[in-house]
């Protein structure tokens, strides 16, 4: 089950001796659980609205669940959702826990040209964005927050990532 695994860290002031407030926590856990489910529904070509309503299936497939949680800073270990098969993709919730680091990745590195390759859809593309940049630190927050695959380095998003602002 580790390939299911990544972490989201967040830390600065805001956590101190390993507590934060429900409403950080909840804003960022939501956030990225959102983050899955558009890409998830980026890969079905699912018929984009401006309110998309995420299909019970999807949300089955690709529900994330806390797994650990590290002293120090707030860092969790998330998993995604056991193996199924939605429309024709066998692991979607696999595919799309993927696609989200690739994501991550690519904002860090300002790679349009993968972002666009990632999600061709210019759509999906803008409202994946804009959820990220809804759980990433304002302008005059003092935290961070970084996420990746469990021993790799983790990406941090900072506040103001001039790059979402330019993408969207």
């Amino acid at each position: 089950m580790e390939n299911r695994r990544f972490q989201i860290k967040i830390d600065g002031p805001p956590v101190q001796a390993g507590q934060i407030s429900f409403a950080l926590l909840g804003r960022v856990l939501k956030g990225v659980q959102d983050t899955v489910y558009y890409l998830a529904l980026s890969d079905m070509q699912y018929d984009y609205r401006q309110r998309i309503r995420v299909p019970q299936e999807v949300q089955k497939a690709c529900s994330i669940y806390r797994v650990v949680e590290d002293k120090g800073s707030y860092c969790l270990t998330a998993e995604i959702a056991p193996p199924q098969q939605v429309g024709d993709i066998d692991d979607i919730g696999l595919a799309a826990k993927e696609k989200y680091l690739q994501v991550v990745g690519c904002l860090k590195k300002e790679a349009l040209e993968g972002l666009n390759a990632i999600i061709p859809d210019s759509n999906y593309r803008r409202k994946v964005l804009r959820t990220i940049a809804s759980y990433c630190p304002k302008s005059g927050e003092k935290w961070r927050i970084g996420i990746g695959d469990i021993g790799q380095t983790l990406t941090t998003l900072e506040a103001d990532i001039v790059k979402l602002r330019r993408l969207m």
